[in-house]
């Protein structure tokens, strides 16, 4: 029945707000089941799919493979969505701090050109780089969700 409600305010009523936390009621009512599960990843999709909440959605995704590490769900549909999660937000980082540097710099007299043929920084890939440092599959717990790097 909250799974029903939950699925009500998304499709009928389009709050896609008041769905994800009516589904987070249904896995905190159900923490242990299979209707629980389904409610933790109907927040994460909604939240990351939807809301465009990308902090949000890995924390719910990662709560999920945290309670349900051997469920199929995790396995197949939550561990390489983290993985996306994660470089989006690692991305969005490094645009901000290119975006921040950019406008400080901007009030500054303009430098001079380095000499030689060097290329700019790549903030976006170095960011990534912190995330993809290895083809191995991460697991949720290998995530620092301050910093998005992969713990060590």
């Amino acid at each position: 029945l909250a799974f029903a409600a939950a699925e009500s305010l998304f499709y009928n009523v389009s709050d896609s707000e008041a769905a994800v936390a009516s589904y987070r009621k249904v896995y905190d009512a159900y923490p242990d089941c299979e209707a629980g599960m389904k409610g933790l990843y109907a927040a994460a999709w909604v939240s990351d799919n939807v809301l465009c909440n990308h902090k949000t959605a890995f924390r719910l995704y990662r709560m999920l493979c945290d309670s349900f590490p051997k469920s199929e769900v995790c396995l197949n549909d939550v561990q390489p969505r983290l993985k996306t999660v994660a470089d989006t937000l690692a991305a969005r980082k490094a645009r901000r701090g290119a975006h921040g540097a950019s406008v400080s710099n901007a009030a500054q007299k303009p430098k001079a050109a380095p000499a030689g043929n060097q290329s700019p920084p790549k903030t976006v890939e170095s960011a990534q780089q912190n995330i993809t440092e290895t083809n191995d599959p991460i697991k949720t717990s290998d995530i620092d969700v301050d910093t998005l790097a992969i713990k060590k």
